[in-house]
């Protein structure tokens, strides 16, 4: 590779469709195979036995389906295409109505073919392209059970697990003509807008290609990762299958409480609307145009210019973060900008979408995708098809739902039923802390009458991971004696006890070394109001306090530099090959950060989805211990799992049980634990910590009463309150679409 190519931009090189680098597995691209045609025959009455006992000797088979739509509860099933070792690829007609009359009869019927289907969906193994849609197709044209796909893995997801910085949207043909040479064999759109008219010759061809790359990409992943990644292939296939029910479980929506909310948020839009207006005039305020003239005529400037206007005029940048620096300067219709566009964003994505479902009175599901995030991490959004959201799924990020404020409450509570209210006045019997009351959007995902939303999640996880893979005894020793990590850090550092802001600033850094942060003192330097050589003591210092720390990471990182991937305790492996092998610098402190981000937080997602497995097989398999007992899978979100109980008698049962199993994914050898927090309440939005006490009841943890305080704001304080959500869902929105 000469210069010219290693010299791309980083933007650029992050968003290839995949990096082509797999280390020793020997899969990789290969010449185009000029000439190649897939052999396709037409699943008829006459070769139906000797089909079936081709199905019954092959190893592998594949299965893919074509239909009159991506909509699945639209969709009539057109054909299924199977592929066979050497080159031997089915296409079974369910629409017969291409054919002519006297050939029809010798076509096997849809009797047939459904015996096919589940006569293929018995075998040990079978690949499938993007499973999810095949198998709802199935399912809901067909009435094929769930159960039945279990064996069935999904190539998209073998190679993305083979380099997860593999975009989701690759497709068959582009992964075919890439890692088997094939031409591409795509039909015309015209096709696929009427189907049943087209001509089957053409769809027999498309079929057959279909057939045999799902089949032989298939087969390649499955033996590289059955030799070199086993735990993570057994991983995948359960994962997938617990995924699946979790998407189709149906969640329960407070919809009096959205639309008090989305009042309330409209009324917040308009108070600052009608603010801006009155002190500078009516402008549009989703206009990045307006907002720059409107800045410049008043004599503020954020330095940064965007592309000019056909007419020439410059267009000055509104971008968040530069308006946020002019509002830090007291540019009070920066100010305005800010809080304007944050509300909207919240209205468009939270709280409009989940009105809008609540109102349709369809069931609200979340659409969770396990292969967007190329550290394994569960994202969630809404299913687009033909550029248009499918209401299939609650169309928001459960993964980025804002936090509202936390405020602590009086409570009254009984350990022997589970039943509690709140006091708004006097005293309870706890004083707790928890989510508050109001413009709350996680308050809407609420429990049945007489259930309860049951949370836990795991303490510090993302620091308790660097501590046992570095053997960092300080932050082992603390954990293990109940310690606060960071005042642990804070002792070493400071050479006393921490006070005051002391401890917020150890714990700041001891999030941001796990991010291997560019320039870390001018990050302390900004987070403190420090010098820059203030900052640069401190960082020397807090160094020398956690030693074995830092020495893992330039371990990790010379590692990934060296291997060109880098592999945790689970057998992941994270491609990071081209990150360094670039002239581009910005890609080489990228590389350093994933290196040690993937050991980290590649770690713990893996530990979060073999919980989801866990948690599958408890609540949702016939030998599960809380099988048809009501307990059902709410969301998960990071380091944190929810479930729904409809009944909360069986919450003594249950929730030892939920702490213990959250634990039990600590890998065997390790000197510590991680620490599980369980929470109760009868909303996502306002759960309360719970512990067990010396008689086993679980009782809330109680917060120190302080003398004077504010238990529920009052209409006046609403607007700061607002202005607080909007600042903490900020950073839970920070990087996800909104488009």
């Amino acid at each position: 590779m000469n210069f010219s190519q290693q010299k791309s931009s980083f933007k650029a090189s992050t968003q290839n469709s995949y990096i082509p680098y797999y280390g020793q597995t020997g899969f990789g691209r290969v010449p185009q195979k000029l000439g190649f045609k897939p052999n396709a025959q037409v699943i008829k009455k006459s070769n139906y036995e000797q089909f079936f006992k081709e199905i019954e000797e092959a190893d592998f088979i594949s299965l893919d389906t074509e239909t009159t739509s991506l909509k699945w509860t639209e969709a009539e099933l057109v054909s299924i295409n199977v592929g066979l070792p050497g080159n031997n690829n089915y296409i079974g007609f369910y629409y017969q109505g291409f054919f002519d009359e006297d050939k029809r009869v010798n076509l096997a019927d849809v009797d047939m073919l459904d015996k096919v289907v589940a006569f293929i969906l018995s075998k040990p193994v079978v690949f499938m392209w993007n499973r999810y849609y095949d198998q709802l197709i199935l399912m809901y044209t067909r009435s094929f059970k769930e159960n039945q796909f279990w064996t069935c893995y999904d190539g998209l997801d073998l190679l993305w697990l083979l380099d997860s910085n593999v975009k989701t949207g690759l497709g068959l043909k582009q992964a075919a003509q890439d890692f088997l040479g094939l031409p591409n064999w795509a039909v015309e759109d015209h096709v696929w807008e009427d189907i049943l008219q087209a001509d089957p010759r053409s769809l027999i061809v498309y079929g057959s290609y279909d057939a045999y790359a799902t089949l032989e990409l298939g087969m390649q992943l499955y033996k590289i990762h059955k030799h070199h990644y086993p735990f993570m292939l057994q991983l995948h296939i359960e994962f997938k299958n617990a995924l699946f029910t979790f998407k189709e479980q149906q969640q329960l929506i407070d919809t009096p409480y959205v639309e008090k909310c989305s009042q309330e948020l409209a009324t917040h839009i308009e108070e600052v609307k009608a603010q801006f207006f009155e002190s500078y005039g009516v402008i549009n305020l989703a206009s990045p145009y307006q907002k720059s003239d409107l800045l410049l005529k008043l004599g503020y400037s954020t330095g940064v210019w965007n592309k000019p206007k056909k007419d020439g005029t410059k267009v000055m940048s509104t971008a968040e973060d530069l308006l946020q620096t002019l509002a830090d300067k007291g540019c009070e219709p920066a100010r305005l900008m800010i809080r304007y566009a944050k509300l909207m964003k919240l209205q468009n994505s939270y709280i409009t979408p989940m009105l809008t479902l609540c109102q349709s009175e369809k069931p609200v599901r979340f659409n969770f995708r396990d292969h967007d995030t190329a550290t394994l991490r569960l994202s969630a959004g809404k299913m687009n098809i033909n550029r248009k959201a499918y209401d299939y799924y609650l169309p928001i990020s459960m993964q980025t739902l804002p936090k509202s404020s936390k405020v602590c409450r009086e409570l009254n509570f009984d350990p022997n039923t589970f039943e509690f209210e709140w006091v708004d006045e006097g005293r309870g019997q706890y004083y707790v802390e928890t989510g508050s009351p109001n413009m709350n959007v996680r308050s809407a995902f609420c429990a049945d009458p007489g259930g309860l939303i049951v949370k836990a999640d795991f303490s510090q996880q993302e620091l308790v991971i660097p501590a046992v893979l570095s053997n960092e005894t300080t932050w082992i020793n603390a954990i293990k004696n109940g310690e606060d990590l960071h005042n642990a850090t804070g002792r070493l550092v400071y050479g006393r006890d921490i006070k005051g802001d002391e401890r917020k600033d150890v714990k700041g850094t001891n999030f941001g070394v796990m991010y291997e942060l560019e320039k870390p003192e001018y990050v302390i330097a900004n987070q403190t109001g420090w010098s820059i050589e203030q900052s640069r003591e401190f960082l020397v210092k807090y160094k020398a306090a956690l030693p074995r720390l830092y020495a893992w990471k330039d371990k990790v990182v010379l590692e990934g530099r060296t291997t060109g991937s880098i592999k945790n305790l689970f057998g992941f492996e994270r491609r990071v090959y081209s990150y360094f092998h670039t002239a581009n610098r910005q890609m080489h402190k990228f590389g350093d950060r994933t290196c040690v981000n993937t050991s980290v937080q590649g770690l713990a997602a893996i530990m979060m989805r073999i919980l989801m497995v866990k948690f599958w097989k408890l609540l949702y398999l016939p030998d599960g211990k809380y099988y048809n007992r009501g307990v059902s899978f709410l969301a998960s979100s990071h380091d944190e799992l929810v479930k729904r109980l409809k009944d909360k008698s069986i919450a003594h049962e249950f929730l030892p049980d939920f702490k213990a199993t959250m634990e039990s994914v600590t890998p065997s050898g390790w000197p510590i634990k991680l620490g599980v927090e369980v929470e109760i309440g009868y909303n996502y939005g306002q759960t309360f910590v719970v512990r067990q006490n010396e008689q086993g009841l679980w009782i809330p943890k109680e917060e120190k009463r302080e003398e004077e305080k504010i238990v529920t704001p009052s209409a006046e304080s609403m607007v700061a309150m607002v202005d607080e959500w909007v600042d903490t869902a900020n950073d839970e929105l920070e990087g996800y679409n909104f488009g």
